[in-house]
């Protein structure tokens, strides 16, 4: 009632402004009025968005730090900016300025006409020329304005005009490549580098536009998608206008919108979206889309034939490839039928896999160099434990001979000893039966010869008796050293036969099977 007599009795109150006003907080939405005391309307969020907001966020252009107002990007060069205005109005007046100005002799009012009549190669009467001569002719009868300080003057102006021009360039990032003001001496590759930074400079604010557009395709996608009918989004799409391999995708794409609108696929907006496109990009980007897709198609189909449990994988990588490539679009429904169709033979192969000669043998090749691989390993087992088995016949023969040494050494010591005890025996009876033949010599002295003959039968007899036992030992020791070198000669015959059966060539010894089972010598 108070909303229907707020409007009665003027015909200016049918039309106002209502506000719209979104609360995130809340999750509603008021209508008002800025002179209404009361609300208009009020709702639960009618469109349901991830952000909430039916609208991107504002391109404000350039900002503080405390608030949201907008400041214009003259501000940021409006002082440079009033200077240049000044020095463009000093220039002007300097340029008036500069014009033939001067003063003449009034009594030759034909000297006025230089200047003021006439076009090129002009001759201008003077009377009473002699009169005019005497006083110096034009020299003494006309005096012009000096220019030069005008003239310097102006120059500065203009030089300072440029220096403030350069200032306002560098400010807003515009180089001279984006003005068209280039030299004809640099080469292509400095301005290309010069378009570059200009477009780093710039990028911020592209990039701004850049969002500000894909969010607005995005809030609109996702309303369609969900707010949208079926029938709606055909007619919007044009469906009908699509090629055959692209109308058997719209069950399937209507499906993947209405589901999950915004988390299957991104709207972005590329630089080259809001510019006008080249004819050669395009070219080019077209000839390096075939080329990718020829050089792994190259790459791909023996490793698909070969291997056809791998065909999903690679029909997904192509896929992937594909949609990188914004000129390969319009074929993208021709390319994904026909990797169906791929992927749907891959799978039929695999199912019922057909006996591949080539295959067949390449795995012949595989099992010879498996059994190959497994003989060369079981000979060089044996070998390892032939080897392993001398090395142990060695230390236990070292052993064995260094435990014989020492035992011979010990036995020809004791028998050494036992000769030594011997000898010292025969020395002290020898010196005994001397001293004793000596005192009886002293006693009779006419008896010293039978004496001597019997002291020399009884050397020779204690000789005999003692040097029959030295030859006895030395003897003994002679057989052991001639035994020790036999035991030495018989291990080197075992070690040297040992390494002929190493050396001696082999013979694998396989199962029913056909795997090696031993390794035989032969003979």
């Amino acid at each position: 009632d108070g909303l229907t007599k707020y409007g009665q009795g003027n015909r200016t109150n049918d039309k106002a402004k209502i506000c719209e006003l979104w609360d995130k907080e809340s999750g509603r939405v008021y209508w008002f009025h800025e002179s209404y005391p009361e609300l208009l309307d009020e709702r639960d969020d009618p469109l349901g968005l991830d952000g909430f907001f039916p609208c991107a966020k504002p391109l404000y252009a350039t900002t503080t730090s405390d608030n949201l107002i907008p400041i214009p990007d003259f501000v940021l060069y409006q002082d440079q900016a009033n200077e240049l205005d000044i020095l463009t109005d000093r220039i002007d007046g300097l340029v008036k300025a500069l014009r033939v100005r001067g003063v003449y002799d009034a009594s030759q009012p034909a000297l006025q006409r230089l200047l003021t009549e006439g076009d090129n190669n002009t001759l201008v009467p003077v009377d009473k020329w002699a009169a005019f001569s005497e006083k110096g002719g034009l020299k003494g009868s006309i005096d012009l304005l000096p220019m030069d300080v005008i003239a310097n003057t102006l120059l500065q102006c203009y030089q300072a005009q440029a220096n403030i021009k350069g200032q306002i360039f560098e400010i807003t990032g515009i180089a001279d490549i984006i003005r068209g003001n280039t030299q004809a001496s640099e080469t292509a590759t400095a301005q290309q580098i010069k378009g570059q930074y200009a477009g780093l400079r710039l990028r911020s604010m592209q990039e701004s536009v850049a969002l500000f557009a894909s969010e607005l395709l995005r809030i609109k996608a996702q309303i369609v998608c969900s707010k949208f009918q079926p029938q709606t989004i055909l007619a919007y799409a044009a469906a009908d206008q699509l090629s055959p391999e692209d109308q058997q995708l719209i069950p399937q794409a209507l499906q993947l919108l209405t589901n999950n609108p915004l988390r299957s696929f991104r709207v972005e907006v590329a630089s080259d979206s809001l510019v006008q496109l080249d004819e050669q990009q395009i070219k080019q980007e077209r000839v390096e889309f075939l080329n990718s897709l020829a050089n792994f198609m190259r790459e791909a189909l023996p490793v698909g034939q070969s291997t056809p449990e791998l065909v999903p994988m690679l029909m997904a990588l192509i896929k992937f490839g594909v949609a990188g490539f914004k000129q390969a679009r319009p074929i993208e429904g021709v390319i994904d039928t026909a990797l169906q169709q791929l992927t749907l033979k891959a799978q039929q192969a695999a199912q019922n896999p057909q006996p591949n000669p080539e295959m067949q043998k390449i795995q012949a090749e595989q099992q010879a160099a498996q059994i190959e691989l497994q003989a060369k390993q079981a000979s060089d087992q044996a070998r390892m434990q032939a080897d392993m088995q001398i090395e142990q016949a060695k230390i236990q023969m070292q052993a064995d001979l260094e435990r014989q040494r020492m035992d011979h050494e010990a036995q020809l010591k004791m028998q050494e000893l036992a000769a030594n005890d011997q000898l010292e025996r025969w020395k002290e009876e020898l010196d005994a039966a001397t001293k004793i033949m000596v005192a009886r010599i002293s006693a009779n002295p006419g008896a010293d010869i039978p004496i001597l003959e019997a002291q020399n039968a009884a050397v020779e007899q204690i000789t005999s008796e003692l040097g029959n036992g030295v030859r006895e030992a030395l003897d003994r020791i002679s057989d052991t050293a001639n035994n020790m070198a036999m035991m030495h000669g018989e291990s080197m015959q075992h070690m040297r036969n040992a390494m002929q059966m190493i050396a001696a060539p082999k013979r694998i010894v396989r199962g029913p099977d056909g795997k090696a089972i031993a390794i035989e010598t032969q003979q």
